[in-house]
């Protein structure tokens, strides 16, 4: 900078000896090149001195892009500009005598590129995978998609817009979600009776998602992505026995398990509103039978744990209920065909006869007479409700 006198007062005033305007350049330009895009003026003139132009894009990596007339000021660039790549230049320049000597500056240069729209949306968070719960109330969020634009975001180049081109299956309504086009936030638009897990051709939705710039012009680029949507199930199914009555026949004495008992139940498989639990609610006062559940068939496993006497009950009625790990929904309630009945017949075993007492201790003196009573034995059979005879 130098000083000037201006004015009848002859008041100091500083003037800048250099005049270096912003300049500002478009991305992707074709060549030729060198191309001019802007000049540094002295106000002295520029005879004797010469025009000295440095920093990044200069004499810093990347080297050579800008350079600059040493006689004139003119300004041009050597090749074609990346915003993405650095959106922003701060050079420096500086007028220097013919020995090199600064005689003017350094000044400030600011060179910006201007963004063209090139980089198309992109979805780089994937896979987008979202839950809602079956029956859920209309305008539910089930997610949110996001896209991601290299572009200048002040600009409409980076403004992005999302719609849903396609979603699969169509049924059992072609529209069963919406994306929010400014904030991407996928919701339902469906009643909650139509989020029927049970009743849907599929649990899993596929929703092709479009991102465009220029706001969703008809000259925006775009890109895609697919957001996956699972159907989660809730309990509003109360497993069911698939008969009311279960025959089982055990050998007395014999443990292990007698019956199976099957179920059904619409929720979704290997849940906690599938999954079976059963208790034994009447018929077994004695604790002789458990019942548990098969883990990959769900049925129930009735055993005996305690052997059955044929002898003090031919017959036992027990009376299941099956219910799930997970709790029912506060509308819905286990029915009559959440029990059932088992009816079990014990099979009678011939048990040998038994003496009484035993053992038995005899005492007599030596030289008894032969044919001498020595003992009476005495002997039952538990078999009671059989006619037979101890010999």
């Amino acid at each position: 900078e130098i000083l000037k006198l201006e004015g009848n007062l002859g008041i100091p005033r500083q003037k800048r000896a250099i005049l270096a305007t912003p300049i500002l350049i478009p991305e992707n330009q074709r060549p030729p090149f060198p191309r001019l895009v802007g000049k540094v003026i002295r106000s002295e003139g520029t005879e004797g001195v010469k025009f000295r132009l440095s920093g990044r894009g200069v004499d810093q990596d990347p080297k050579g892009i800008f350079r600059i007339n040493e006689m004139n000021g003119d300004v041009s660039v050597t090749r074609t500009l990346d915003r993405e790549a650095i959106a922003n230049y701060e050079l420096e320049v500086e007028v220097v005598d013919m020995n090199g000597k600064t005689v003017d500056g350094p000044v400030r240069l600011d060179v910006s590129v201007i963004d063209q729209n090139d980089n198309r949306p992109m979805f780089k968070e994937g896979p987008y995978v979202g839950h809602v719960m079956e029956g859920s109330a209309t305008g539910t969020t089930v997610m949110r998609m996001a896209a991601f634009d290299a572009d200048d975001a002040s600009t409409d180049n980076a403004l992005l817009r999302y719609n849903i081109l396609r979603q699969t299956p169509t049924k059992p309504s072609p529209n069963m979600f919406y994306i929010d086009p400014e904030k991407g936030d996928i919701v339902t638009v469906v009643s909650p009776a139509l989020l029927d897990r049970e009743t849907m051709e599929s649990p899993k939705y596929e929703l092709v998602i479009e991102a465009k710039d220029m706001g969703g012009m008809d000259v925006g680029l775009t890109g895609t992505a697919t957001a996956t949507i699972l159907i989660d199930d809730k309990n509003d199914h109360p497993p069911e026995f698939t008969k009311k009555e279960f025959q089982a026949t055990v050998k007395e004495g014999v443990t292990g398990v007698i019956v199976n008992l099957t179920v059904g139940d619409r929720d979704d498989p290997a849940t906690g509103a599938w999954r079976a639990v059963y208790s034994i609610i009447n018929g077994n006062p004695g604790q002789s039978f458990e019942i548990h559940t098969n883990p990959q068939t769900n049925e129930g496993m009735l055993s005996v744990v305690k052997p059955l006497d044929y002898e003090i009950s031919a017959f036992h009625t027990l009376l299941i209920k099956v219910e799930n790990e997970d709790p029912l929904i506060p509308d819905i309630a286990y029915g009559p065909s959440s029990t059932a009945t088992v009816q079990i017949t014990v099979e009678d075993v011939n048990e040998g006869p038994m003496f009484h007492p035993n053992p038995m201790a005899v005492t007599k003196q030596e030289n008894i007479p032969v044919g001498s009573m020595v003992l009476t034995l005495n002997a039952t059979d538990p078999d009671t409700l059989q006619h037979q005879t101890i010999r």
